[in-house]
């Protein structure tokens, strides 16, 4: 019986040094790399009952360039749309102002992952390419009653 507690606690304690070192291999892939969009985070709300994503810290020539959303666990359900990227079309990205969602289907009861990119098109690269910000965020949503909610989530 001794062996098996033995047993039992060294595996306890292979599993925490796993962990350990999962974050700490994790953490370092974290960081940004030379090259690489910086990250922010999105905020959801619910604005006319319907869901708002918000982008907060904007730079005043920054535009919206692209938009990611899916439903957790269904990767059947997400779109992809960049907003129109031609001199004189560019949408502005204003802070705190929903931003275009292309009325994706959400479902009450479920969660989301959000990504936008934004740039200055000034900035653009001689392929045209573009090195913007991404925003990132992840929600729920609920009803209580008759009002929608928002939950962030990670």
């Amino acid at each position: 019986m001794t062996n098996n507690r033995l047993d039992g606690m060294g595996l306890r304690r292979l599993g925490a040094a796993a962990l350990v070192l999962a974050g700490t291999l994790l953490a370092g892939c974290a960081q940004q790399q030379a090259g690489q969009s910086e990250v922010y985070r999105t905020y959801a709300k619910i604005v006319a009952n319907k869901v708002c994503i918000t982008l907060p810290h904007l730079r005043s020539e920054e535009k919206l360039f692209s938009i990611y959303i899916s439903e957790r666990g269904n990767p059947n359900r997400f779109i992809i749309r960049q907003y129109p990227w031609q001199k004189g079309k560019y949408l502005a990205a204003v802070p705190g102002k929903c931003v275009n969602d292309f009325n994706f289907p959400y479902v009450i009861g479920r969660g989301y992952d959000v990504a936008i990119q934004v740039a200055d098109p000034a900035v653009a690269t001689a392929s045209g390419a573009t090195q913007g910000r991404v925003y990132s965020g992840a929600f729920a949503l609920w009803r209580a009653g008759t009002k929608l909610h928002v939950v962030p989530v990670i």
